[in-house]
C-alpha cells in the first residue's frame, strides 16, 4: 500500500488556501512603472521601489546597455568569490563625489541593508523600539544578534 509522503504538505497548502493565506507570485508582463501589466491586467502599481520613475529612464537604460557591452552581465559569482569589478568601485564612489563623503556600500535589497546596517549601530546596552507594522526586514535587523 503506497502512502503519499507529501500529504502533510498538500494539507498545509489547502489550509493556507482556505484561510486566504496562500501567496501566489504574480507575473509582471511589462516593465515596472506607474501603470503596468500584472497577470494579464493593466494595474496601477503601488508595490515597487521605483519611486522616482528611474527604472525605465532612457539614460539609465542606455548606461545599463553600455555596461553590459563592456562588462557582460556580471562577474558570474558574488564579489567575495569572483572579486570586485572596477565598475563596482566606480558605483560606490559616485555618491561620495556628489555628497562629499568617502563613498557608499550598495547592497542588493532592503533586507540585506537592514541586516548589514542595524546591528553595528547598536550595542548590548541599547534598546530598539520598533513598530510591529514595520517591514519584516527592519524587525529582523533589529533582533538581538549572537555576539
Amino acid at each position: 500500500m503506497s502512502q503519499d509522503k507529501l500529504a502533510f504538505i498538500h494539507e498545509e497548502v489547502n489550509q493556507l488556501r482556505e484561510n486566504n493565506l496562500l501567496i501566489t507570485i504574480r507575473t509582471m508582463g511589462s516593465p515596472a512603472d506607474a501603470w503596468m501589466i500584472v497577470d494579464g491586467r493593466r494595474v496601477l502599481n503601488f508595490c515597487t521601489n521605483n519611486y522616482l520613475g528611474l527604472a525605465n529612464h532612457p539614460r539609465l537604460k542606455e548606461a545599463a546597455k553600455a555596461a553590459v557591452d563592456r562588462w557582460g552581465v556580471g562577474p558570474a559569482a558574488v564579489r567575495s568569490i569572483a572579486g570586485t569589478q572596477a565598475l563596482h568601485l566606480e558605483l560606490g564612489a559616485t555618491p561620495g563625489r556628489i555628497q562629499e563623503s568617502r563613498g557608499c556600500l550598495y547592497v542588493q535589497s532592503g533586507f540585506c541593508a537592514n541586516q548589514a546596517i542595524i546591528p553595528p549601530l547598536v550595542g548590548k546596552e541599547d534598546v530598539i523600539f520598533s513598530d510591529r507594522l514595520n517591514h519584516a526586514s527592519i524587525i529582523d535587523g533589529a533582533r538581538p544578534q549572537q555576539r
